[in-house]
């Protein structure tokens, strides 16, 4: 079993924030232009959860049979799929939001972006959170760009990126939470201070957000 498979039976926060963090992702994405919504990642389903109570219908892709199987039962109304990122069972131009929750510093990101451009309607929206710093390591800790080079990445792929800011308060707060259950993650190994957050709002190249 995973160190996320523990975390997640451990009733732990599944990335930094937790719900709360999602319910503000969902905030800074406003408005929309539609209610159909992919959660990347969806672990045992507390994103699926926020999203249908902020009146989305729900779609989830999780790589682990485990956690797919507990997202499927906490968010019935869900469809869960098992699978990555980089490879999305959807047909083109389905979604109005994809959404990421520490999830890309764990993928190949340039694919799976570019797999979220393929997804999306043409006014939909990708909104990410994820780690920001200079850093090494395994796990999302390896995957760790600066604000910069996260724009890069994102721009890269087919995306225009719309909004775009630095937060660190929650992953001091995930930090702190992965000690207290005695499993810190690789992403905090090094320490509250070494890496922060940031939110980032994404639009197919072309259209305004």
């Amino acid at each position: 079993m995973s160190l996320y498979e523990d975390l997640a039976l451990a009733d732990g926060d599944m990335h930094p924030g937790g719900s709360e963090a999602t319910k503000r992702l969902i905030e800074f994405g406003r408005p929309y232009c539609g209610l159909r919504a992919l959660d990347v990642g969806s672990g045992r389903g507390d994103g699926l959860e926020t999203l249908h109570r902020s009146g989305f219908t729900t779609w989830g892709i999780e790589p682990s049979p485990i956690l797919a199987d507990m997202a499927a039962k906490r968010a019935p109304y869900s469809t869960v799929e098992i699978g990555r990122s980089e490879s999305l069972p959807f047909p083109d131009d389905f979604f109005d939001l994809v959404i990421f929750e520490c999830v890309l510093s764990l993928t190949d990101p340039s694919t799976a972006l570019r797999e979220t451009v393929r997804v999306l309607r043409p006014s939909g929206k990708a909104l990410i959170q994820d780690l920001v710093g200079r850093a090494t390591g395994e796990g999302c800790l390896g995957g760790c760009r600066t604000l910069e080079g996260w724009r890069e990445a994102i721009e890269g792929s087919g995306l225009s990126v719309t909004k775009l800011i630095r937060t660190d308060l929650e992953v001091k707060s995930y930090w702190a939470s992965a000690v207290f259950h005695g499993r810190p993650l690789p992403c905090c190994e090094s320490g509250p201070t070494s890496i922060g957050e940031f939110l980032c709002e994404a639009v197919k190249n072309g259209q305004k957000g």
